[in-house]
């Protein structure tokens, strides 16, 4: 992962790093060159706790060294913070809760394809919260099928706003 991340960023590419089940092996200068301008940092917040602890750096020193910093709740939304500036993404209540596995993976999809499309951080988060929801309503990991005018439609009776 480190290696990958040192190429991209090398090459200027824009990184987001999400070191998930990694993050408890690796160790300080290691996680520090992960974050350390990367495009954004995304975890959820038992391993931005980790973090910090492994760290030993307070969240602001640690939204200094990235352009954004993603951290999950679950049911609770997400908070991304991009320097000083802190966004609280409310979460999109499921319609019927099926499976939650890859609700996390899904809400980075939807940030990242919002980011992609040069949108604010604010509704690509809200882009992941919603298709975190989608995914949480489907059984396994790999069957989630959206129709794109549905989702707009979602987005909008969900956060008042077109997508």
């Amino acid at each position: 992962m480190l290696s990958r991340a040192r190429e991209l960023k090398r090459r200027g590419v824009p990184t987001w790093v999400d070191p998930s089940h990694a993050l408890p092996i690796l160790g300080r200068d290691e996680l520090l060159e992960l974050i350390e301008g990367a495009a954004g940092y995304v975890v959820n917040d038992y391993e931005w706790s980790l973090t910090l602890e492994k760290t030993g750096l307070g969240e602001d020193e640690i939204a200094g060294r990235c352009g954004a910093v993603v951290v999950t709740r679950g049911e609770q939304g997400s908070t991304i913070r991009v320097g000083a500036t802190s966004l609280e993404i409310p979460p999109v209540r499921a319609r019927q809760v099926v499976d939650p596995t890859a609700c996390g993976d899904a809400y980075r999809a939807g940030l990242l394809a919002g980011r992609a499309r040069g949108l604010p951080f604010e509704t690509a988060g809200r882009m992941g919260s919603l298709l975190g929801s989608y995914q949480v309503e489907t059984l396994g990991p790999q069957a989630l099928r959206l129709d794109p005018a549905e989702f707009r439609a979602r987005f909008e009776r969900e956060f008042g706003q077109r997508l």
